[in-house]
């Protein structure tokens, strides 16, 4: 167990296009599928708006809409090419880096 855990809740605040976003740590959401746009690391999506960089193809622009019907918190997405395969998605580890869903591992609130 973290030597910093905190019981109960902890707010903190996320400053994005001058408007402060204040967010609850309590779980994270990790995304990972495919989109017109691959990112090399996590990206933080807090919104529709920050949804809007992956485009219209892949899974992971329809997976953010369903998820924004139900819920608007902040979800770290891992976006793969249109054409990746499961392996490419579940990822992999090396002595370089880490890729697809592995990354979330170095993720942290």
């Amino acid at each position: 167990m973290p030597a910093n855990y905190l019981h109960g809740v902890e707010t903190i605040e996320v400053e994005r296009s001058g408007v402060p976003v204040k967010i609850v740590k309590s779980g994270v959401v990790g995304l990972t599928g495919s989109s017109a746009i691959t990112t090399t690391k996590p990206v933080l999506c807090l919104n529709q708006t920050d949804d809007a960089q992956f485009g219209t193809r892949g899974t992971i622009p329809t997976a953010l809409k369903i998820m924004r019907r139900y819920c608007n918190g902040a979800i770290l997405v891992i976006s793969q090419p249109l054409n990746a395969t499961p392996v490419d998605i579940i990822g992999t580890v090396t002595e370089v880096a880490k890729s697809g869903l592995e990354q979330l591992q170095d993720s942290f609130n």
